[in-house]
Parts: structure tokens; C-alpha cells; sequence
């Protein structure tokens, strides 16, 4: 398996980010981890 971008989807959001990787991730496991600073969420 091979991935060259990871799709981001923010908390109560609808549509999301597409982060291009610099190099194929090959065969192996990816783990992330998000942060953010502050998350602000309102109705």
C-alpha cells in the first residue's frame, strides 16, 4: 500500500484539508497525532 497525501477533517466541520506528503509512505504504518493550540466550536 502506498499513500502520498493525508485528508485532515477539523472537529464540526464539513469539509476537509489535504496534506501532500514529500515522499510515498511504502508499507509500513503511519500514526499521527493532532494538536491544536485551541478548538473553538459553536452551533
Amino acid at each position: 500500500m502506498h499513500a502520498a497525501y493525508l485528508e485532515v477533517t477539523p472537529p464540526v466541520a464539513t469539509t476537509h484539508k489535504t496534506l501532500a506528503f514529500p515522499e510515498w509512505v511504502d508499507n509500513g504504518d503511519l500514526s499521527v497525532t493532532s494538536v491544536a493550540h485551541s478548538v473553538s466550536v459553536t452551533d
